[in-house]
């Protein structure tokens, strides 16, 4: 797969399989719809992260470990932002 046209912070399990085992055992019962309705983006991408280590795709592993910190750093710069206005994040 070309990675570099994937926009990974979009993106799901669901855009790299359609394998019912690997879906249940990543997501269980969920729908694409729901899970993208239920799931924090943080969470799919660590879904992502999760799939490649199953299927042993260390550039996918890369792209996703590197889409998880720099996602995880601008949360919490949204959440030290908030905290300072008063607002609180959950």
């Amino acid at each position: 797969m070309d990675y570099k046209k994937l926009d990974i912070y979009e993106a799901s399990v669901f855009d790299f399989t359609d394998d019912p085992i690997i879906l249940r055992q990543i997501v269980g019962d969920m729908t694409k719809v729901d899970y993208f309705y239920r799931c924090h983006y943080i969470n799919r991408l660590q879904d992502i992260l999760k799939y490649a280590s199953i299927i042993k795709d260390d550039r996918l592993m890369t792209l996703a470990t590197k889409a998880i910190v720099k996602a995880r750093r601008e949360c919490s710069k949204m959440a030290n932002e908030a905290q300072k206005k008063g607002i609180i994040v959950d």
